[in-house]
């Protein structure tokens, strides 16, 4: 039997001066086979973490060289009750290997073991895979994992991930000391979070030097390693959050005031790169556009203070809300010398006339061609599509906005995969948006959501104006 307890190491119990019975780490092992957190409770409760999370390893490792059996996927999942951090990227590596559907359900299981363990470190890597893996089926998984975890916390999943910001210190004014016994160097970061390195006489230098022959032998290749890892980890942190935000801008999200101070301007990492874009404030009727400035304050686009009353809600600025604004909001940046994170300004931006908003139809796209595998292409932004029975070809494909609606484009078929738009139109969601679904005119949905459908329809079909 791979999972044989005798053949594992011994659990120590807590103050591991003793270790669990052999009839123990028998019934251990058939409580880490039960689904759900069933008995981890009571194991983290007298076990010594790191032998437990040391026995966890070794009985995942059992299972992987028996030849992963159908039925001992179980020893990969009960890694969420035995590991710890230092687990962590041993799951993210299963998950990074499992590709293609028939993989899906291992990396279903890492995905869940990173939310069981549960720590900051845990939650950082599982955010990380469900905002930047690239297969949709794992990213959603990853996604479905966080919020699951968000839940246990009593937040929702954007809060969670805005409270997992980790602190590299990239704004401490005296930087951080790089020590190689004879040497030392300080490092700061700059605006766009690239490494400013000076040595002992203040001079600047181009890069962190590699250690010499007449540094210490020991402290330097750790001092070296630990800001490499320093640097990787920044860049990591830093590009996260930059998707995070221009997500942000296409998906709507919104904060409120207290939740945009504390995320955008009081998280270090945050506040520069929330330093380089334009933010709204929308309070009913009223929209305000303004950005933040280096010292923490808030300005609009004449350079004139702003306080967001408290019942705003503050979102990344769309350019498609901001209109005229873009070219003044482009002229302060120009002049401050602000290079945006993200092409924000420059984002394409599709508003509709008066005649599409108060219409259900969109006629820009109408007798335009693509391809089926191309139309396919659109899953990695949210688009979903439905096959005839009897063709197999996409009569329609798909993207859901807020409050229960959609927008569908409607397809008919032309040769073996190709495919002809008969119309773009706005429906009301909810397994009701085929042919006779309710129709819905366009002004009611979201204009960031029709605009970026557009954009993502134009990028497939050419441009539909």
């Amino acid at each position: 039997m791979w999972a044989d307890p005798a053949a594992l190491p011994r659990v120590l119990l807590r103050g591991r001066e003793r270790a669990l019975p052999p009839e123990s780490m028998r019934a251990l092992v058939e409580t880490l086979a039960l689904p759900g957190m069933f008995g981890a409770e009571v194991a983290r409760e007298v076990c010594d973490p790191e032998s437990l999370t040391e026995f966890g390893v070794a009985l995942f490792e059992s299972g992987s060289a028996a030849g992963k059996p159908a039925d001992g996927r179980w020893a990969l999942a009960q890694l969420g009750r035995t590991g710890d951090d230092s687990t962590v990227p041993l799951l993210e590596a299963r998950v990074r290997e499992s590709t293609g559907r028939t993989r899906l359900p291992d990396a279903a299981e890492a995905l869940g073991a990173l939310a069981g363990i549960g720590t900051d470190t845990a939650l950082r890597a599982l955010h990380d895979l469900a905002v930047r893996w690239r297969t949709v089926g794992v990213r959603q998984a990853a996604a479905e994992a966080f919020g699951r975890a968000a839940e246990a916390r009593g937040v929702t999943a954007g809060v969670l991930g805005d409270r997992l910001v980790p602190d590299l210190g990239v704004d401490a004014e005296d930087g951080t000391t790089v020590d190689y016994g004879r040497r030392r160097f300080t490092v700061r970061f700059d605006g766009e979070f690239r490494p400013v390195v000076t040595d002992g006489d203040g001079k600047l230098r181009k890069t962190l030097p590699k250690p010499g022959k007449t540094d210490d032998p020991e402290v330097a290749p750790a001092a070296h390693a630990a800001f490499t890892e320093l640097r990787r980890s920044v860049e990591t942190a830093v590009s996260l959050q930059i998707v995070r935000l221009e997500r942000a801008m296409t998906d709507g999200r919104r904060w409120t005031p207290e939740e945009f101070r504390a995320y955008a301007v009081r998280t270090p990492l945050v506040r520069r790169i929330a330093r380089r874009l334009v933010w709204l404030a929308e309070d009913g009727a009223a929209v305000r556009s303004f950005r933040v400035a280096e010292d923490g304050t808030l300005a609009d686009a004449a350079d004139e203070p702003f306080a967001p009353a408290l019942t705003a809600r503050i979102g990344v600025a769309h350019p498609v809300h901001l209109g005229a604004d873009v070219e003044a909001w482009s002229e302060v940046f120009a002049d401050y010398e602000i290079l945006q994170p993200f092409p924000q300004l420059g984002h394409p931006a599709y508003p509709l006339t008066a005649a599409e908003r108060a219409g259900h139809v969109l006629d820009r796209f109408t007798g335009r061609t693509t391809t089926d595998p191309q139309a396919q292409t659109l899953a990695q932004r949210g688009w979903t599509w439905n096959r005839e029975q009897a063709s197999g070809g996409i009569d329609r494909f798909v993207r859901r906005v807020a409050d229960g609606r959609c927008i569908v484009v409607d397809t008919d078929a032309r040769g073996l995969h190709g495919l002809v738009v008969r119309r773009v139109r706005a429906a009301a969601a909810g397994g009701a948006d085929g042919p006779g679904a309710e129709p819905v005119p366009f002004g009611a949905l979201d204009p960031v959501a029709v605009s970026e459908a557009i954009a993502d329809l134009t990028a497939l079909l050419g441009d539909g104006t």
